[in-house]
């Protein structure tokens, strides 16, 4: 096999290794957003919904904080997202647009670095990591309305060395008189005993790794079950460059 001649060598190094560099330097992290239920207070409510996107090499904060008319339902937020999304330029789709069930909607929001939800009164969410897992997960108790919720995480593993696929999952009751605090610790130890391996970054936030087998996580899901009582969830994902 013919050498490379001596001055070619270096370019061709550099663009081997940019090869091996550009999957990891794209910011794809897509994430799909799930509404359920719909507003059921006489009066409407106040929801929130916070997404940051990774546009024109910074993080962009879209601020959805909204008082919404009783009867909203998913459907109808998530295309006031979707709308409110795309004017600021962000990579979304809406796959049940002018169709589907009006209590259940999804977005998939293409660039993806935090997505925070503060719902209730009818309305719950579940956010899903596609691509990756979170770089943590943090619970804000309720502010206008008290009450327990459910949460269920699901995620898909790879084990790289013996190249299969897994899955993790696990079910944790939350108290409506504990904190955030509380709650990452109370996850870590529930994790545990399902077969996760976790740290907690700071005493209030929970960041999943990988399985007891060695299989890192390559995507996850977060429902948030809380119909009445306003949680706060917030999910953090990569963020390219840091």
């Amino acid at each position: 096999m013919p050498m490379l001649p001596r001055h070619l060598r270096p370019f061709v190094f550099a663009l081997a290794l940019l090869a091996c560099l550009a999957p990891r330097a794209k910011a794809e992290s897509l994430v799909q957003l799930t509404l359920h239920g719909e507003i059921d207070e006489i009066g409407g409510s106040f929801v929130q919904v916070e997404i940051d996107i990774w546009r024109d090499q910074k993080v962009v904060r879209n601020d959805i904080h909204l008082h919404v008319a009783q009867g909203t339902s998913a459907h109808d937020l998530a295309s006031l997202v979707n709308g409110r999304l795309a004017d600021a330029g962000a990579v979304v789709r809406f796959p049940g647009e002018g169709t589907g069930k009006p209590t259940e909607a999804h977005l998939f929001i293409e660039h993806t670095t935090a997505i925070n939800l503060r719902l209730g009164h009818g309305m719950w969410g579940e956010v899903t990591t596609c691509e990756e897992a979170p770089q943590w997960i943090r619970f804000d108790e309720p502010q206008l309305v008290p009450g327990d919720a459910t949460l269920v995480l699901t995620a898909t593993t790879y084990h790289e060395h013996l190249k299969t696929p897994g899955r993790l999952t696990l079910k944790l009751p939350l108290d409506k008189d504990t904190n955030s605090a509380a709650l990452s610790q109370k996850l870590s130890t529930v994790a545990g005993e399902n077969g996760w391996v976790s740290e907690r970054p700071t005493a209030d936030r929970w960041s999943p790794l990988r399985s007891d087998l060695g299989a890192a996580v390559i995507g996850c899901n977060i429902r948030f079950e809380s119909k009445t009582a306003d949680w706060r969830l917030e999910v953090q994902l990569h963020v390219p460059g840091e």
